[in-house]
């Protein structure tokens, strides 16, 4: 598993950060999911966290 940072937004109190989830199997297939996850921090903590992934498959095509 690899992520690659698309995008990050900052400001203060919060990050939003955009990458892909390059997953790998041990038998040689792989896909890549989209994510947005977002951050809150109070007090130099983290107390959100939200995350994203758009499941759909990437040729756009869904399973039956």
């Amino acid at each position: 598993m690899r992520y690659e940072i698309t995008r990050q937004f900052q400001k203060p109190g919060e990050v939003l950060q955009q990458h892909v989830l390059h997953i790998n199997m041990p038998d040689g297939a792989g896909t890549e999911l989209p994510v947005a996850m977002y951050f809150g921090f109070q007090d130099g903590l983290i107390d959100r966290i939200e995350e994203y992934a758009n499941m759909t498959p990437p040729n756009g095509s869904r399973a039956s």
